[in-house]
């Protein structure tokens, strides 16, 4: 699970937070930082392969930013 202080940019910084792309970034983040990896992956299942497609990537982005963040805010 991953939970850190503030949300990565693509959560805190949205383009149009009233945007479809916004509320899939939203869930992403909701369930990277609230589900365990297999719980994830279970819900991944059961959804239609563009919405799983989709998410994924988003998925994957969230994670890569998290990965930054921390990088950056090790002493």
């Amino acid at each position: 699970m991953t939970n850190p202080a503030q949300p990565p940019p693509l959560i805190a910084r949205p383009v149009d937070s009233n945007s479809e792309d916004h509320l899939r970034n939203c869930l992403a983040w909701h369930l990277l930082s609230r589900r365990t990896r297999t719980e994830v992956q279970e819900w991944l299942k059961q959804q239609p392969e563009v919405l799983r497609s989709d998410m994924r990537v988003r998925l994957n982005r969230l994670r890569e930013q998290v990965k930054a963040m921390r990088e950056v805010a090790r002493p």
